[in-house]
């Protein structure tokens, strides 16, 4: 059966969302939050071609490649790893989002969304200096600071504290390209 639903959440199977030539998408709220679910994204071609053949086409042969300007084959990575029972993006990664974020295009509780969506735990309160627990993150490179130090600060503003202070835009390129950026 087929129920449309306003939000994506856990119990939504696929995110289907206009594509241009190149086969990408927009990069939404809605295409973030199903990334990092790691739920099939199609097209909407699926639908159409499904309903003129009376049934459930192989949505695998109508995946998106990405977003626009983004990592090619990240929704097909996230979506094999949901599958294949592989820890969300942000799984062991422990984020502070500071008041001083760029709130222009997602708002603070948006960014909040994505990060649990990712299986990033958050924080209410700024980790002071070397006070934090360090936990394996399983999708981080054994040669990256991601690897040694699972803190971040989500800010716009560099501080001179120990931990890692990131953007906005740097959650957002993660997911996007469903790997963690340097």
């Amino acid at each position: 059966t087929f129920k449309l639903a306003e939000e994506v959440t856990n119990n939504v199977t696929h995110l289907v969302c206009a594509r241009d030539e190149n086969n990408c998408c927009k990069r939404t709220i809605k295409f973030l939050k199903a990334m990092a679910l790691g739920v099939m994204i199609v097209s909407a071609e699926w639908l159409e071609e499904s309903y003129k053949s009376s049934a459930w086409l192989n949505p695998m042969e109508y995946m998106v490649k990405g977003a626009v300007n983004s990592d090619r084959y990240a929704p097909c990575r996230s979506f094999s790893d949901q599958k294949k029972g592989v820890p969300r993006l942000f799984t062991g990664l422990t984020f502070f989002v500071d008041k001083k974020i760029d709130t222009k295009n997602l708002s603070k509780e948006a960014i909040c969304c994505l990060v649990i969506s990712a299986n990033g735990k958050l924080v209410s309160r700024a980790p002071k200096g070397t006070a934090f627990q360090r936990t394996k993150v399983y999708h981080a490179r054994e040669d990256s600071i991601l690897h040694l130090q699972s803190t971040i600060i989500i800010s716009e503003c560099q501080s001179s504290t120990e931990l890692l202070v990131k953007s906005t835009k740097w959650i957002l390129d993660c997911i996007s390209s469903y790997k963690l950026i340097e």
